[in-house]
């Protein structure tokens, strides 16, 4: 229940970001980060990485260039996704002064890095 009442906040969070409603669109990803607790993190990783996730899994299914490469054995956890993007935005502090509604590109930039193709 407490996820289901989580994502329903983060959902709303994110749509008053998309429609520039709120005071949170302001946002860094890094104030982000330390303001929230960690559940609330990795809800918002896992909603931006899966969403990556199921995009770059419609380009493959079309035969398209993915926009990463991650190997096809290979399943990240939640928390391997979490340790992930705030390793990268720790690493590449420009990504943390980002502001919060770009945070899907940030969880894109991340992903490139952990999974690059090879061409």
């Amino acid at each position: 229940m407490r996820v289901a009442v989580i994502a329903l906040a983060l959902l709303l969070v994110v749509w008053g970001v998309a429609n520039g409603k709120t005071e949170q669109s302001q946002l860094s990803i890094d104030a982000m980060i330390e303001q929230l607790d960690d559940d609330e993190i990795h809800a918002l990783v896992m909603g931006a990485a899966k969403g990556v996730e199921a995009a770059n899994f419609a380009l493959e299914e079309r035969h398209s260039t993915p926009l990463y490469c991650e190997p096809a054995l290979s399943k990240m956890s939640g928390a391997e996704y979490t340790d992930m993007f705030v390793t990268f935005v720790r690493r590449h502090p420009e990504h943390g002064k980002a502001k919060i509604s770009i945070f899907a590109w940030v969880m894109l930039l991340a992903l490139q890095d952990a999974y690059p193709c090879r061409r």
